[in-house]
């Protein structure tokens, strides 16, 4: 439904996203194996096979924290995860982190596809075999990743047209893309917090942020902050904004920010 990583509470996120643990054939190419981890791994990582984390952001400066909740994301702190550094095929994440209590977190790493990899956790330090995880998928859905892509979106449900953000909070990808909006639980009065980027730091340094207000049944209005150093670049509006439990459907009705290269129709999937 960073470098940043991101953990997705376990639920019916973690149920859309556990059909497949292995890239289709047509995703699997040379130069998935020649492209290193360390060009690969900062970004929004998503876990498809009841992975510990369910979602992970790795982000540029060397943290890497496992998020529970899209709330985390609308206020990130470093104390929430921890460090990680990259050796070849080999991640090392902070005591702690990405491990069961007791354990060092170093995994090796097998490359599947351009942003899907398959992490398997070595005996070190004080952890025993039996205290091991067993191994676990991450897909990178931002930035896009071929990985990200070739995953298969939510079937089919019902949907009905929003009158109220309750529908919305969550983190949520654009289908086809590596766009990903976070909105934050309903409070009263609105608006809610929303976040969008599409550089896997979502988290820290988001491309627009700002206020999200359902202004009448399946109208969404999404206006920027201003900052000192960034003015509002305006109002972006969606109509028939329709929702579901684990995905959403917008029309665009206006985007002077820029955020859906022309695109008229959006399809989001729910991650966390």
């Amino acid at each position: 439904m960073t470098t940043t990583v991101v953990v997705m509470a376990v639920g019916v996120g973690c149920l859309l996203w556990s059909r497949r643990t292995d890239p289709p054939p047509s995703v699997v190419e040379s130069h998935a194996i020649g492209t290193p981890l360390t060009e690969q791994i900062v970004g929004f990582w998503k876990g498809v096979d009841g992975a510990v984390p369910d979602a992970v952001v790795f982000r540029p400066d060397g943290s890497v924290v496992p998020v529970v909740g899209a709330d985390q994301l609308l206020s990130p702190a470093r104390s929430d995860g921890g460090t990680y550094r990259v050796d070849g095929d080999t991640l090392v994440v902070s005591h702690g982190v990405l491990t069961r209590a007791g354990c060092d977190g170093t995994f090796t790493v097998r490359r599947l596809a351009e942003g899907w990899i398959r992490l398997t956790q070595v005996p070190s330090g004080p952890c025993t075999p039996t205290d091991l995880l067993p191994p676990f998928t991450l897909l990178r859905l931002s930035p896009v990743s071929r990985g990200g892509l070739a995953h298969p979106g939510p079937p089919p449900s019902s949907s009905e047209p929003v009158v109220t953000t309750n529908p919305l909070h969550g983190a949520w990808v654009l289908q086809g893309s590596g766009l990903v909006l976070v909105v934050g639980r309903t409070a009263a009065p609105p608006p809610v917090s929303f976040r969008l980027d599409a550089g896997g730091t979502v988290d820290t340094a988001p491309q627009d942020q700002g206020d999200l207000t359902v202004t009448r049944p399946g109208r969404v209005v999404l206006h920027s902050d201003t900052s000192p150093t960034t003015p509002s670049c305006g109002d972006t509006v969606l109509g028939a904004v329709e929702a579901g439990s684990y995905a959403f459907t917008a029309q665009v009705l206006a985007d002077p920010c820029h955020h859906f290269a022309g695109q008229a129709t959006l399809s989001w999937t729910l991650v966390e």
